[in-house]
C-alpha cells in the first residue's frame, strides 16, 4: 500500500498516476487537484479541498471521503460497490456516470437499506452513507 498526496493539477486534466496498485490511498488537499484512476481494486480517496476532481475508470471497490467542496466524481462502468462518505455536506459536488465519450449514464436514486442513496446505472453501484437527500441536480 501507498499513500499518495496530491497538492495540484499536474496538466489541464487531472494528475494521473501511473503507478498506483491495489489498496493504495490517495490524499487530495490542493485546490483543482485531480486524479485519474483506471482498474483499481481496493483503493481510498480522501478529498480535502477545494474544486477537485476524480475519474474513475472501470475501478473495483473504492472507499470515498468528501471532505471538500465543490468534488466532481465520474465515473465509467464497473460492478463493484463505490462508497462515497460525507457527500451529504458537499452541496456543490456533483457524480456524474459515463456510458461513451457521448453518452451519460442515467443514475436511479434508492436507500441504501441505512440512511443513505444508493444510485445505480450502467452496472455501477455508488452508495452515498447517510446521504439521504441527495438532490437530483447532484447527479446525472
Amino acid at each position: 500500500m501507498t499513500i499518495h498526496l496530491l497538492t495540484h493539477r499536474n496538466t489541464d486534466s487531472f494528475y494521473d498516476r501511473t503507478d498506483a496498485h491495489d489498496g493504495d490511498i490517495f490524499l487530495l488537499t490542493g485546490k483543482g487537484a485531480g486524479v485519474t484512476l483506471e482498474g483499481l481494486d481496493n483503493t481510498t480517496l480522501l478529498f480535502m479541498g477545494h474544486d477537485q476532481r476524480a475519474l474513475l475508470e472501470n475501478t473495483g471497490r473504492t472507499t470515498i471521503f468528501d471532505e471538500g467542496q465543490g468534488t466532481h466524481f465520474i465515473f465509467t462502468e464497473g460492478d463493484k460497490l463505490i462508497t462515497i462518505y460525507d457527500f451529504q455536506h458537499d452541496k456543490t459536488g456533483f457524480i456524474l456516470g459515463i456510458q461513451t465519450a457521448t453518452l451519460a449514464v442515467h443514475f436511479v436514486a434508492s436507500s441504501d437499506g441505512h440512511g443513505g442513496t444508493m444510485l445505480t446505472g450502467n452496472g455501477l453501484k455508488i452508495d452515498l452513507v447517510g446521504d439521504k437527500h441527495v438532490l437530483d441536480s447532484q447527479h446525472s
